[in-house]
């Protein structure tokens, strides 16, 4: 919450969330099914932690050799069962699935464009000079020169 209200999901995160979830809908919503959860019947907002969830538990890899096997396992399942490809992996194409604020898609998977508010973590803000560290002497009255006052006794 900021300031009494609640800030919409950036457009670009949330398209893709929903289009990772639908590209992997039988992992997706097998794994939700098996945890007792029914995707289709959850509120969007609900339904888009649950995914959101989904898709960190899913990066979480312990080696470079897990993630390897897991696209290639991927790549044929989707290849061989579903008639697919599986865009995923650590070998993909390199496309970028990311959406700026200002390049919508116009497909009205997410609603109008209208409606978006831009990202405030994405705005530019003025950078700060360099502040240098503040010498200490554990010895002195003044431990951190004439920058501090010295520590009161109680």
């Amino acid at each position: 919450m900021a300031r009494r209200g609640v800030f919409k999901p950036p457009y670009g995160g949330a398209r893709g969330l929903v289009e990772w979830a639908i590209d992997l809908w039988p992992y997706i919503n097998g794994k939700a099914l098996v945890q007792g959860i029914n995707l289709k019947e959850m509120e969007l907002s609900d339904m888009l932690d649950v995914i959101h969830y989904f898709f960190e538990e899913d990066l979480v890899v312990s080696s470079s050799e897990e993630a390897e096997a897991k696209t290639q396992i991927r790549s044929v399942m989707y290849r061989d069962l579903y008639g697919t490809t599986y865009k995923y992996g650590d070998n993909n194409t390199g496309q970028s699935y990311n959406i700026s604020n200002d390049t919508l898609p116009s497909d009205g998977l997410m609603g109008s464009t209208d409606e978006v508010i831009p990202d405030p973590m994405q705005q530019k803000r003025p950078t700060r000079a360099y502040t240098p560290t503040t010498d200490f002497d554990a010895d002195s009255p003044l431990p951190f020169g004439r920058v501090l006052d010295q520590p009161e006794s109680r």
